[in-house]
């Protein structure tokens, strides 16, 4: 991508994660379980290769939130969801933190 490309979304096709370092632990959600959150543990910065929709290569790197967003919605598409992966269930928690803010 261009160097300053700031995309408003990123499409992947075939993606494949060749580089991760480093590891989150923060609250985690998703829309196939709305309302409920887990404690996930994911890499701290992630590099994904793979495909535009015109078949051009490319390679993005990703760390912080956006690392956590790709690693999560490419476990969508291995069928793995978030639950798969929770260490503790922290709905009631993190819903009780935002009543409190």
């Amino acid at each position: 991508m261009p160097e300053g490309y700031e995309p408003k979304y990123l499409e992947f096709v075939n993606p494949e994660i060749i580089m991760q370092e480093g590891e989150v632990l923060q609250y985690e959600g998703c829309l196939s379980f709305p309302g409920h959150n887990a404690a996930i543990r994911r890499p701290q910065k992630v590099t994904v290769r793979a495909q535009n929709r015109f078949g051009a290569p490319i390679e993005i790197t990703g760390e912080g939130f956006l690392a956590v967003a790709i690693c999560h919605e490419l476990d969508h598409l291995d069928g793995v969801l978030y639950v798969d992966k929770m260490i503790e269930d922290v709905t009631d928690k993190y819903q009780n933190e935002e009543d409190e803010a």
